[in-house]
């Protein structure tokens, strides 16, 4: 392979001297082109990636059949003297009576009535998101007194759908609705989000 170098002269002082010009012709072996070879190799791999294996998501439903939030999670004022500015989870306003559902597969957890939550239910879970392995929790609250059915206490198995009381007005609570709270490793999360990412 022969290259051909253009070798500029130095030109002479003066502008209306114009430079001279030579060519040189350089000879390059074999041996010498691998060397430049090396700088300038570009590998062209054509493959078929590996296909992503299967993205595991919890399984979720809503906990009410009518999807209208009175109360976001976060922040707010304060609905009554009792009630918490810092609220922990989402209102469902369904309607007095309406069902309320497990929001996932799990184990009932705490059943139980207090001033607080009135009549209000928690179910464990585990959630698996490819393979990370989380504990969520789901909170049920203010559900009708005697509206938990008499399969749902602490140790039975649910499955997501199943009903776990009605709404109602009971404990700390400014009308009929389901406060729902979900907490994910122990930490309160916008249950809003969650639904809206893994719920049917």
């Amino acid at each position: 392979l022969t290259l051909s170098l253009a070798i500029i002269g130095i030109p002479q002082i003066g502008f209306a001297d114009e430079p001279d010009l030579e060519i040189e012709q350089i000879d390059l072996y074999p041996d010498e082109m691998k060397s430049y070879q090396r700088s300038f190799i570009v590998t062209s791999v054509f493959y078929s990636p590996k296909r992503p294996a299967s993205i595991i998501l919890p399984e979720m439903i809503w906990p009410t059949d009518v999807k209208e939030i009175s109360s976001d999670y976060g922040w707010r004022p304060k609905p009554c003297r009792l009630c918490s500015s810092d609220h922990k989870g989402i209102d469902f306003i369904p309607g007095a009576g309406e069902p309320v559902y497990a929001a996932m597969d799990g184990i009932v957890s705490w059943v139980e009535y207090d001033g607080s939550f009135g009549m209000h239910v928690y179910i464990d879970h585990i959630a698996v998101i490819n393979d990370k392995v989380e504990r969520w929790q789901t909170i049920y609250a203010h559900l009708q007194k005697e509206s938990v059915p008499e399969d749902i206490f602490v140790g039975s198995l649910v499955e997501a759908g199943a009903v776990v009381g009605a709404v109602g007005n009971t404990g700390i609570s400014t009308g009929p609705h389901l406060h729902f709270e979900i907490l994910v490793e122990g930490e309160n999360v916008d249950p809003e989000k969650y639904l809206l990412m893994y719920a049917n």
